[in-house]
C-alpha cells in the first residue's frame, strides 16, 4: 500500500518566509538570515528563492528551515501534484515512508522536470533520494536490515 499517500497533505500550501526588513525574530530561528555558513535563500535584492517541496510525508522543521533561515518562499505540495508545469529555483522531494515504487506519478513528474532544457536543481532526502534514482532509471531494493548509518550500500 501506498504510505505516502497516507501521510501526505492533500492541497498545496505556501510558506512565506518573515520580512527581511521587520526585525522580526521566528521562534528558533538565529537572528540574521543567513546560515551559520552565510547561506541564504535571496539570490539577489528583492528576490526569494521559490522551492517547490513534494509532500511524501515531509517534516515540519523542514520547512521551518528553508523559511525562517534560509528564507526561500516554499511551495509544499502533495505526493501526486503534477508540478511538471510549475515554475520554482529548486524542487525538493521529501522523506516518507513505504515503498518508492508506490509513487509512480511523482517519479513521472520528477522525470518531466528532469528533461527540462535547463532543470532545476533537484534534492531528495532518504524516499525523495529514491524517488530521484527511480526517475533517473535506476533500480532501488529494500536493505535488509534498513540504514542506520553503517551499512552503506555501494557497488565495488
Amino acid at each position: 500500500r501506498n504510505l505516502s499517500a497516507q501521510v501526505s497533505r492533500t492541497e498545496p500550501q505556501v510558506f512565506l518566509p518573515p520580512s527581511l526588513d521587520a526585525g522580526a525574530i521566528v521562534a528558533g530561528s538565529p537572528e540574521r538570515s543567513t546560515t551559520p555558513n552565510g547561506e541564504t535563500a535571496s539570490t539577489a535584492p528583492g528576490r526569494t528563492v521559490h522551492i517547490l517541496a513534494v509532500d511524501c510525508g515531509i517534516k515540519n522543521n523542514i520547512i521551518r528551515y528553508l523559511v525562517n533561515v534560509l528564507r526561500a518562499k516554499v511551495t509544499v505540495v502533495p505526493w501526486d501534484y503534477d508540478f511538471s508545469k510549475e515554475e520554482f529555483d529548486g524542487l525538493f522531494l521529501s522523506n516518507g515512508p513505504g515503498d518508492p515504487t508506490h509513487c509512480a506519478k511523482t517519479i513521472s513528474h520528477i522525470q518531466a522536470v528532469m528533461q527540462r532544457p535547463k532543470p532545476p536543481p533537484i534534492f531528495g532526502i532518504c524516499l525523495g533520494n529514491q524517488l530521484l534514482a527511480l526517475a533517473a532509471g535506476a533500480k532501488t531494493y529494500k536493505m535488509k536490515f534498513g540504514n542506520r548509518g553503517m551499512n552503506q550500500p555501494c557497488v565495488d
